[in-house]
């Protein structure tokens, strides 16, 4: 996921055009399951626990 927030307005006498994707999200929202991944901000905080980035040294995070 990412936030850009550098967008203010249109310049004068122009369009802007803003595309939101879902990604089928809302769909992992209604599944417990999956629901918890929604939070995940990618701030890797995870990968001392992850098996597989422990097992594989993070070469395939990279």
């Amino acid at each position: 996921t990412t936030y850009s927030s550098h967008f203010t307005k249109p310049q004068a006498g122009k369009q802007m055009h803003v595309i939101i994707v879902n990604n089928k999200r809302t769909e992992q929202l209604a599944q417990d399951d999956f629901r918890s991944s929604l939070k995940c901000i990618r701030c890797a905080a995870c990968f001392n626990t992850c098996p597989v980035y422990r097992r594989s040294g993070g070469h395939s995070y990279h």
